[in-house]
């Protein structure tokens, strides 16, 4: 069974060929980047992995590339964030669609539709087609999988769940600690600091939140706003507003950082907040219930709804107003903290990780030796 891994350049690339570089799964896996002229090579050839770069600038290397990947049994894509000419051309190779594993990474499964004129009704019903026709779908959060059952009903693709191995675990989380960084804010009285979002996409819903939160302004309190990847002109505005509307009280990361020095200004957040109802952040999430820190979201969101499930400290979003601002800015109790130590140590269980995608290409082997 050969398989081909297509991926676009991320902050994950590096930690996914480590992963497949130190595992042993059934089948050869060959990796290949699918990149614009103005892009850089995200290749490790450090690693003793197959790996290649297909740069693109037309339709006859996308043509090129699809004939490429045809080649092989399964074609994994690790995301779905493509080019509408890729799409096109790849919706007229019916016989392809077959072979595809689709990992969803989030947005791409919950905010893929446009509006954005006439044009948007082809590439929407193109992209629906698309994904309906997906041999394979790989859902990241247990809850993405019946997500995907509701949006596309008549899909026949078979559905796995595996969490996805786009980053490594820090070795912080090889031990559990029971104190919060709130807890020594609000024993000394110092400044509380608010995490919105992670990202510059609309979805995360940033201008709602800094109205929301507006009863804080000129209070003891940093407003930290992630903006580093995602929309540009959309990070511009919210910064604008956030800057108008908290002066002195804002800091906008703009910039991509290390992961280390990220993780670092993660760890002194208090308080996040996360106004979306679908799928994200999971990566700074789960490092924030690792700390301890007070996680609201949205209560019909479906983070919101399997945390809780799970015994996660998660608090409504709908509950943030100056009347309960005393339950704001109150620390999470003892039991809550148990909860979250026993999610923590059930998520770093990394064998049990890597296990879900063995599963994922045993099935595919046994699929494909059906077809010999």
């Amino acid at each position: 069974m050969k398989v081909v891994h297509v991926m676009r350049p991320s902050l994950f690339a590096s930690s996914v060929l480590e992963f497949y570089s130190q595992n042993s799964f059934c089948g050869e896996h060959n990796f290949v980047f699918y990149l614009y002229k103005s892009e850089s090579s995200p290749l490790r050839q450090d690693l003793h992995i197959e790996q290649k770069d297909f740069f693109i600038s037309g339709i006859d290397d996308i043509l090129n590339f699809l004939e490429y990947i045809n080649n092989y049994d399964f074609v994994i894509l690790h995301s779905f964030f493509f080019d509408s000419k890729f799409k096109m051309l790849l919706f007229l190779k019916k016989p392809l669609l077959k072979k595809i594993v689709w990992i969803e990474f989030g947005a791409d499964l919950y905010s893929w539709k446009s509006s954005r004129g006439i044009k948007s009704i082809l590439n929407n019903y193109i992209d629906s087609n698309l994904r309906n026709h997906f041999g394979y779908f790989v859902g990241i959060f247990p809850p993405d999988c019946d997500v995907f059952r509701n949006d596309f009903p008549k899909s026949k693709s078979k559905l796995f769940y595996a969490p996805y191995m786009g980053s490594r675990l820090d070795t912080a989380y090889n031990s559990y600690d029971f104190t919060s960084s709130l807890d020594s804010h609000i024993k000394f009285n110092k400044e509380i600091i608010i995490q919105i979002g992670h990202n510059a996409f609309k979805s995360l819903n940033h201008i709602d939140t800094l109205k929301k939160l507006q009863f804080l302004r000129g209070k003891k309190v940093r407003l930290l706003l992630p903006l580093s990847y995602g929309d540009t002109n959309y990070g511009d505005i919210v910064q604008k507003y956030a800057e108008a509307w908290f002066p002195g009280q804002v800091y906008c990361l703009r910039d991509v950082l290390p992961k280390e020095k990220y993780f670092t200004i993660l760890d002194n957040v208090d308080i996040a907040i996360f106004n979306t109802y679908r799928q994200a952040g999971l990566g700074n999430l789960h490092r924030l219930i690792l700390k301890n820190k007070k996680i609201y979201l949205p209560c019909e969101s479906v983070m919101y709804k399997y945390f809780s499930e799970k015994g996660v400290s998660v608090y409504a979003y709908e509950d943030i107003c100056e009347e309960k601002l005393t339950s704001l800015f109150s620390t999470i109790d003892n039991g809550t903290r148990e909860n979250n130590m026993r999610y923590i140590n059930e998520l770093k269980d990394t064998k049990k990780r890597t296990q879900y995608w063995e599963q994922i290409y045993c099935d595919l082997e046994k699929i494909h030796l059906m077809t010999l």
